[in-house]
């Protein structure tokens, strides 16, 4: 994502950077909830659902975790973007 240009006429810095470690912190929360689903093999007999059934929801949840990871490092990213420029004066 592309970080937004802190200027005097935008939303501040300090305000952009906490959103941004709020959204971070929110994904962060998630990765750990999702650890609780981690699907368990006894959960998935193989009648209805088929020999195959906990593997697929293995690699289903490993997709899901993925995403999720891939979305904490834009955040990370957007955060360090967004710390690094420096604060707008009224020069």
């Amino acid at each position: 994502m592309n970080a937004p240009t802190c200027h005097l006429n935008g939303t501040g810095q300090e305000r952009l950077l906490a959103n941004a470690m709020g959204a971070l912190e929110a994904v962060q929360t998630a990765q750990t909830k999702l650890q609780e689903v981690y699907p368990n093999a006894r959960d998935y007999y193989v009648q209805p659902q088929g020999e195959e059934a906990c593997r697929a929801a293995v690699q289903q949840y490993l997709d899901m975790a993925r995403k999720l990871e891939a979305v904490e490092k834009e955040l990370i990213e957007l955060a360090y973007n967004i710390s690094q420029q420096g604060s707008p004066t009224s020069s």
